[in-house]
């Protein structure tokens, strides 16, 4: 995968420019388009960093969003980004080759109808990649309702991989694996242990107490990598039938 940051993840995690792409990037298996049809929908594309990566790779990349102040720094960084949402604007069916969904469908009331949306955007083949907290994370079952992933009211379902992948199935899509996003551990211990004190919650004793503590979150990390379901995040990609399955992986 090309980047524009030397030393790949590791060296953009010491970059101020190269943080923003961490997420971005790095998480999202995205190479050179490997077919003529490179076009790329990211919804739910916040300030554009996703999108000006994707371009750096040969993508021709648009991107939607409902914050009109993220979406005047999108286009501010030269990125094709239009404001709004699916149900409003009238994208054309069978469109995209790649569409990308980062940490959206948590924030809908009907993520059903969102996956239906993204499937009818994409080719036969294209594929779909999404993220989200993961409800049965070891983060949950450490810190309960201080877990960073909760975030009410702004969250508003979350998902486990069974009901993910019942989701998705039930959209229409198909081949549905399951990733890991390396590195996101640290940063949910952090922001779980201030909300932890904010809250003024306590974790309860015993190993969950001791996990966690900050250095828990190496430990945490690493449990992660044996067992992916346990992951912070759902991290997978899916595809529309039909057509060739490929998307510049």
């Amino acid at each position: 995968m090309v980047h524009p940051f030397p030393g790949g993840p590791l060296g953009a995690k010491f970059l101020p420019r190269g943080r923003g792409y961490l997420g971005g990037g790095f998480a999202r298996p995205l190479g050179p388009p490997a077919e003529d049809n490179a076009r790329l929908l990211d919804v739910g594309c916040g300030n554009g960093a996703f999108l000006q990566f994707a371009a750096h790779l040969g993508w021709d990349a648009e991107g939607i969003d409902n914050d009109a102040a993220a979406v005047a720094v999108a286009r501010a960084a030269g990125c094709n980004v239009v404001l709004g949402s699916l149900d409003e604007l009238p994208f054309r069916k069978e469109h995209y080759r790649h569409v990308t969904l980062s940490h959206v469908i948590e924030h809908v009331h009907d993520p059903l109808k969102l996956l239906r949306q993204c499937l009818e955007l994409l080719v036969p083949g294209g594929r779909l990649w999404l993220e989200t907290p993961n409800l049965e994370s070891l983060g949950h079952d450490v810190f309960g309702s201080a877990w960073r992933g909760l975030e009410p009211p702004r969250h508003l379902v979350l998902f486990d991989r069974r009901s993910l992948t019942l989701a998705l199935v039930g959209a229409g899509f198909s081949g549905i694996e399951f990733r890991v996003h390396p590195g996101i551990t640290a940063f949910m211990w952090e922001q779980s242990r201030m909300i932890t004190r904010a809250s003024r919650e306590s974790v309860q004793a015993g190993p969950r107490k001791l996990l966690a503590t900050l250095p828990g979150a190496f430990i945490a990390e690493f449990y992660s990598a044996l067992r992916a379901e346990k992951s912070e995040f759902l991290t997978c990609i899916a595809f529309r039938p039909g057509g060739k399955e490929q998307a510049g992986a």
